[in-house]
């Protein structure tokens, strides 16, 4: 027997942050320059310069990974609220014959 959602989600065995790799020629284009500009500045800064740009960097990484986090749970409530109001049958779609 297949497992629900649910229970995947809860044992862990769903995971949908990680299930989202961007992949187009653009995403990977970016990532790659950007990339390519940390590497230059880990290189030509100081010690110290160097050690505060990879906390800069971590902190960026934070900051992003909970707006991931609210976008994630935003569209989810959204797609909730949508299911209630399909099921509840309001804004019923009208035929034309």
């Amino acid at each position: 027997m297949d497992k629900s959602i649910l229970q995947q989600l809860f044992e862990g065995h769903l995971r949908p942050f990680e299930e989202i790799k961007p992949n187009s020629p653009e995403h990977n284009a970016v990532k790659d320059s950007l990339g390519e500009e940390k590497e230059h500045f880990f290189k030509t800064l100081s010690g110290d310069e160097a050690e505060r740009f990879r906390k800069l960097n971590d902190l960026y990484l934070e900051t992003l990974e909970m707006y991931s986090y609210e976008s994630f749970a935003y569209g989810f409530r959204l797609g909730v609220v949508l299911m209630l109001e399909a099921l509840k049958g309001k804004d019923r779609f009208e035929r034309s014959s």
